[in-house]
């Protein structure tokens, strides 16, 4: 698959216009790190945007790699097919016994801070239901107030066009624009932050110059998958707390200095023929792209660049680049005193462990508050399996064990760098 751009040569130009755009303004960009703080406890509720969001994992792993230093946990209540009405948990009650559950699936989490996506399924109702959505929206808001001051609404997202037989979704997107423009409005009354995120879709497709049905980030125009979570984590996590740092070391061999950003340098040798040092991250990297891409296409382009290494005043010739002792690339003087943008390849093993583990704790909370046999635990056939009731809570320890270890695994470690002058 060809574009008009060379997707290699344009990192920087990506991630800074993907940056912007996902980044708050006035008020909201003062407030940006202020939103979740050391000990909050985050809650994502909503409908199948967020319920599938904690089977990928991304968003998740990048919030809790950039909230490294802090002891943040989270929640997932997504519940697909559900409304601002909770209509998904009424299961086989009413719709109002649907909001009573949410309500108290909600309490049960003691958030304390709530990111909010309803609206999707609402629009399909078309302009008729939008003093309903509108009315329930604050319902819900009034409820989660009692709760925290701190919540977000998520605008979801529009649908995208697919190649025949899947419809245009020209008629849908039109009549979600009013329900973002009424979230909008809501946040803005209630004095709650509000994040939509279509612009930085948008973005994506057009410096990728690719049209509906090439590259989509949904899985069939609506749901999005593991491509779009990966895309969106890093415009959702810097709406809720601020831009990333960046990771760079300069090494000075003629003044024998070292300089560095979102990195510290220890136990450095430098001679014009041999450079070693200690780094250690303030935070891991973002993990890599997916490969699941049509037309082989990789994204991670779009993670802007990782780790720049500059290397001024070494002996002209080629180098190797080794971190803890294996081989990470072959370069030059030339492009060291240039600055290098290095793969974190040392770093991704111990990020994958952190996305499959988060993953593996959502599960376990999933089941928590979703048991698949719940019709035999807590409702009309309880009388046949009820007694098993007493175990689901059981599932709290299980959940703590994960979040232990994610606290551990979550720190970055000290890698050992080392350029070797070949003969």
């Amino acid at each position: 698959m060809k574009t008009n751009l060379d997707l290699w040569r344009v990192p920087l130009f990506v991630f800074v216009g993907l940056t912007l755009l996902a980044a708050p303004c006035g008020a909201q960009q003062k407030n940006a790190e202020e939103l979740i703080r050391d000990g909050d406890r985050v809650l994502f509720l909503g409908a199948t945007f967020i319920e599938r969001m904690q089977d990928s994992g991304y968003l998740e792993t990048e919030l809790t790699r950039r909230l490294a230093s802090t002891t943040v946990t989270f929640r997932n209540l997504g519940w697909s097919g559900d409304t601002v009405t909770g209509i998904s948990r009424a299961v086989f009650g009413t719709p109002d016994q649907g909001f009573a559950r949410l309500d108290r699936d909600v309490k049960g989490t003691r958030p304390t801070v709530v990111v909010l996506c309803y609206g999707g399924n609402e629009a399909h109702d078309g302009p008729a239901g939008l003093p309903e959505f509108e009315k329930k929206t604050r319902k819900l808001l009034e409820n989660l107030e009692q709760l925290t001051s701190r919540i977000v609404l998520l605008a979801p997202l529009g649908q995208e066009q697919r190649p025949a037989p899947l419809p245009s979704p020209a008629a849908y997107n039109k009549n979600l624009k009013l329900y973002v423009q009424s979230l909008r409005t809501i946040a803005g009354d209630r004095g709650h932050r509000f994040v939509e995120l279509d612009r930085t879709v948008q973005l994506v497709r057009r410096i990728l110059d690719l049209p509906g049905g090439q590259l989509c980030l949904t899985e069939n125009g609506v749901h999005y998958g593991d491509r779009g979570y990966w895309v969106l984590a890093t415009a959702i996590a810097t709406r809720l707390v601020g831009p990333g740092s960046r990771w760079s070391v300069k090494m000075d061999i003629n003044e024998q200095q070292a300089a560095s950003r979102g990195v510290s340098v220890s136990k450095k040798n430098l001679t014009a023929e041999h450079v070693a040092f200690e780094a250690l991250s303030t935070r891991l990297p973002r993990p890599k792209a997916p490969r699941t891409f049509e037309g082989q296409v990789r994204l991670d382009h779009l993670s802007g660049p990782g780790r720049l290494l500059t290397v001024v005043g070494l002996k002209p010739g080629s180098y190797r680049l080794m971190v803890d002792g294996k081989i990470i690339q072959v370069t030059t003087s030339e492009k060291l005193a240039a600055g290098i943008d290095l793969t974190s390849s040392w770093e991704q093993t111990q990020v994958t462990q952190l996305r499959k583990l988060i993953i593996a704790k959502n599960k376990l909370y999933f089941h928590r508050y979703r048991p698949q046999n719940e019709t035999y635990l807590f409702l009309f056939r309880k009388h046949e399996q009820g007694n098993n009731a007493v175990e689901i809570p059981q599932f709290d320890l299980l959940v703590e064990a994960a979040e232990k270890k994610i606290a551990v695994l979550k720190q970055p470690r000290t890698h050992r760098f080392e350029l070797v002058r070949q003969k």
